[in-house]
């Protein structure tokens, strides 16, 4: 199990999404990931901003990532 950790992800509360799931809004701390890739999601409906990305998670490690929420183009 790793542990990922993301505390100064964004300025606005955004939702989060792992794998396709939702596990919470940011800030997020003490999110529990199965060592391997996983596809990251960040949304933000308000502000109509969204960020995708990978992590790579190996045990006993803790992922820290910031990111900046880009306007939709849809």
């Amino acid at each position: 199990i790793v542990e990922a950790s993301w505390p100064n992800l964004i300025f606005v509360p955004s939702a989060v999404y792992v794998d396709g799931r939702f596990v919470g809004n940011t800030p997020l701390r003490g999110l529990r990931l199965q060592p391997g890739k996983h596809d990251v999601a960040l949304e933000n409906a308000v502000t109509d901003q969204r960020m995708k990305f990978s992590v790579e998670a190996t045990a006993g490690s803790i992922i820290q990532q910031s990111v900046r929420l880009v306007r939709s183009t849809r």
